[in-house]
């Protein structure tokens, strides 16, 4: 087994107090990036030693993730947690010294390139070298990030002499629409390689968008930063990218709704009338196993107070390979509910009024989230007449009848959602809604008192 030594994370956490800190829910889930190149001793299989390159992310639930270039890839080399001494964000904390940094590493890399347990702990002084602390850039603190990426020996650098080399890369994009590329030089310097600007399809960052970059500045050999000219177009899922930030490396995040997502529902879930505030909505990036059996990328919005909790029901439900067909957003259906139901589509936040009210519905709040509709339809006797949506699940009105995706008490979806404080439209007694899951109308009171009014 590759045997840690201990990283000099100084930078890292003393950039850290160059970012203004704002409310929790207000804050990016990172909270700096440290980049040191030939800083970690790793023992090789045949018990030799190396220097190898390593970068850090601490995030803002005091966890951290360290990666290795080794053997030309980027694997991460330990997971775990940490502590400081002291409060970044108390005035005067810099003269305040000692500084340390408690790092506790419960995952480690093996030769056999795994993780496995470990119970390692160390303190390293913070009051260090602050080389190479890559995020946040101090020139603009307000900025943050919206993804990361790593690449390894892919950027081709074209050498005074005429060779070439090939160098490490690490990808930075930012919510103003910036990108920065830092590369480790053949002589182990960090640089910054390129920067512009870029568009990536609906503004979110998965397999099918497309990434355009226009480079404004390039690294040139023996001359550094230098304008530069050059617009190219990527799908995400061609490159040899390792995504490190957002956090997601199981394939489930959250963030909020950016331009890119707004465009996409502008006038359709969020309707002109809307009165529930963009910021209050959040945009789940998920994976689910879908009825071929395969896993899928998935898309829900849903309201902030229940982000965190439709996020971990979901990622229960993927890996315990519960199959949902569909995860997409309504708007790809015009925002039309009866389409959306009919595809068998797994949704949350749908902006509408209950009928001749002022009240907003759980859906135009994003509090309901409905799975597998086509199976699980909702249904109500008005005048003696049986309505059922969608029209195309009477078939599955049946509950007694054996058939994929049914939930009923017994089902894993409506325990998981049970246990996250949410009702199931299947126990109502004037109607059933099998696929409907809900927060409690006294909560959502809490939440949205003006709604009740």
């Amino acid at each position: 087994m590759k045997k840690l030594i201990p990283v000099l994370l100084a930078a890292a956490l003393l950039c850290i107090a160059c970012c203004s800190i704002a409310e929790e829910t207000a804050q990016p889930e990172i909270l700096a990036v440290y980049s040191s190149p030939e800083a970690q001793i790793i023992t090789n299989d045949d018990q030799s030693k190396a220097l190898a390159d390593t970068v850090i992310f601490l995030y803002q639930d005091h966890s951290y993730v360290q990666y290795v270039d080794h053997e030309s890839r980027y694997e991460i080399y330990t997971k775990g947690t940490f502590q400081v001494n002291f409060d970044w964000t108390e005035p005067g904390w810099q003269d305040k010294t000692p500084h340390i940094l408690t790092i506790h590493a419960d995952q480690l890399h093996t030769a056999e390139h795994q993780l496995e347990s470990a119970d390692l702990a160390f303190d390293v002084n913070l009051d260090r070298s602050m080389e190479y602390c890559l995020y946040p850039d101090n020139t603009n603190p307000d900025q943050q990030l919206v993804a990361a990426f790593m690449q390894v020996d892919k950027q081709k650098l074209v050498k005074t002499d005429g060779g070439e080399a090939y160098l490490p890369t690490l990808w930075f994009y930012y919510d103003d629409g910036t990108f920065r590329q830092f590369a480790v030089t053949e002589g182990n310097e960090n640089v910054l390689f390129s920067c512009g600007s870029y568009i990536v399809t609906d503004g979110v960052f998965t397999d099918e968008s497309v990434l355009t970059i226009h480079r404004t500045q390039k690294y040139q050999d023996g001359v550094g930063l230098a304008d530069y000219d050059s617009t190219h177009d990527y799908r995400i899922g061609d490159l040899d990218f390792i995504r490190v930030y957002p956090k997601e490396d199981s394939g489930f995040w959250i963030s909020e709704i950016t331009d890119g997502i707004f465009e996409r529902i502008q006038g359709k879930s969020f309707k002109e009338d809307c009165t529930l505030p963009r910021e209050d909505l959040r945009y789940l990036h998920v994976l689910h196993v879908g009825l071929d059996g395969e896993t899928h990328e998935g898309e829900m919005i849903v309201n902030y107070h229940i982000a965190q909790d439709v996020l971990e029901i979901l990622q229960q439900l993927y890996e315990a390979k519960y199959p949902i067909e569909k995860i997409r957003l309504v708007d790809e259906y015009d925002a039309d509910d009866e389409l959306s139901m009919e595809d068998n589509n797994s949704s949350s936040f749908n902006f509408r009024f209950i009928s001749h009210t002022t009240r907003v519905s759980k859906h135009g709040l994003g509090l309901a989230v409905d799975i597998n509709t086509l199976y699980n339809p909702y249904t109500k006797v008005v005048d003696g007449v049986r309505i059922v949506e969608p029209i195309t699940g009477e078939p599955y009105l049946d509950r007694e009848a054996d058939f994929p995706c049914k939930i009923d008490h017994d089902d894993l979806c409506y325990r998981l959602f049970i246990e996250h404080g949410f009702e199931w439209g299947g126990d109502w007694e004037d109607r059933k809604d099998y696929q409907h899951f809900e927060i409690p109308t006294n909560v959502i009171a809490e939440w949205y008192p003006e709604n009740e009014e």
